[in-house]
């Protein structure tokens, strides 16, 4: 039996990464001075809200690494239980995008809010509302490049 060596969540044989916290099996702890940049690093996360639909918006938490990004959910069963204090867990893991997938980041908008618009190679379109959104456009602007991000700070 494994478990997950950042957040001690048991994992099913064969995974890659943590269905918890979205990990990757098998890492070990972090070094800061490990400059290789074949490792996978967390690079910015924080509160993240899904954006679905005009009424259909999802709570969750975001993941920004230097090959992915990473977004897990807050189950609606637990936002009923713990109320705004939810924001302070991670969730479970939703699902992932490959950076190398991403083909743009743009302007959104969710009422007054301007959120960050993912579009992948297939033309598939995540929206988010991010705290501290100039910090993510900025590192997803050093991550892509200028060509791919045409975020307004």
């Amino acid at each position: 039996m494994a478990f997950c060596s950042n957040c001690g969540n048991q994992l099913q044989n064969g995974v890659s990464f943590c269905s918890n916290c979205g990990a990757r099996v098998g890492e070990t702890e972090k070094n800061s001075f490990d400059y290789n940049i074949d490792k996978e690093r967390i690079l910015l996360e924080g509160l993240c809200n899904r954006i679905k639909s005009v009424f259909n918006v999802q709570g969750g938490h975001a993941i920004l690494t230097n090959k992915r990004f990473i977004y897990n959910k807050h189950s609606f069963a637990k936002i009923a239980a713990m109320g705004i204090l939810v924001n302070f867990t991670k969730g479970t893991y939703d699902f992932d995008i490959d950076l190398t997938d991403i083909v743009q980041v743009k302007d959104g908008r969710q009422g007054f809010v301007k959120t960050i618009v993912m579009v992948n190679k297939s033309g598939e379109e995540y929206s988010f509302s991010v705290f501290d959104r100039q910090r993510w456009v900025i590192e997803l602007t050093n991550l892509l490049g200028k060509e791919k991000v045409i975020c307004t700070l």
